[in-house]
């Protein structure tokens, strides 16, 4: 039982590696912005909402995402909506140095809950990490309980976040290379990334509706 929380802590860890989702651009931009803090809050947030559908899906409770069909289309249209919305932000907005970044910083509490929205308003993760379960119920290493399942879930929240921390950690060290007109440009680059996320997400939303 107890073996599932290290595993989960690695399944968090290594599946947060890649820079392409939208918590690890997020979480990269207010590194790049010098708000680590507030990337650590949205981190934090992320890992609750994604701890919480790896619990779901260790416990054998895809079906949710069937069962629920009026709901979730909800999630993913509003999780549309709120990438698109950063994304535009992102583009728009040019730094001041010195001001923006103390404002960021004051707003824990925000960021937290926008790391969980985003996340929370994204039911595709149950389908993710029902995948993973699935490989990881097959080596035969871990019991099918639900002590077993919260130890995982604990461990995949531990996993992500200390991911993250880490990548701030190390931008906390390099970020004074960079010279301001390159982080503004960066930090657009990510809010197209963000939007376009968003757009393809509610194009693909619609296209499932239509038919």
């Amino acid at each position: 039982m107890l073996l599932s929380l290290p595993f989960g802590v690695l399944f968090g860890f290594v599946g947060s590696m890649p820079l392409a989702g939208p918590i690890a651009l997020l979480v990269f931009g207010r590194g790049l912005r010098g708000a680590y803090r507030s990337g650590l809050a949205i981190a934090g947030g992320s890992a609750i909402a994604e701890s919480g559908y790896a619990f779901l899906a260790y416990w054998g409770m895809a079906q949710l995402v069937t069962r629920f069909p009026r709901t979730m289309l909800a999630s993913r249209a509003l999780a549309a909506l709120v990438l698109i919305g950063l994304g535009l932000y992102l583009v728009l907005h040019q730094e001041r140095p010195g001001i923006e970044v103390e404002r960021v910083r004051e707003h824990p509490r925000s960021s937290l809950a926008l790391g969980f929205a985003v996340t929370a308003f994204n039911p595709t993760f149950i389908a993710t990490w029902t995948a993973a379960v699935t490989v990881l119920h097959s080596l035969r290493f871990v019991p099918t309980t639900l002590p077993a399942a919260m130890f995982f879930a604990v461990g995949v929240g531990c996993g992500i976040f200390g991911w993250f921390a880490a990548m701030l950690w190390l931008m906390r060290r390099w970020r004074e290379r960079f010279h301001p007109a390159t982080l503004n440009r960066l930090l657009q680059a990510i809010g197209l990334v963000l939007a376009g996320m968003g757009v393809w997400s509610a194009a693909s939303l619609v296209y499932a509706m239509l038919s």
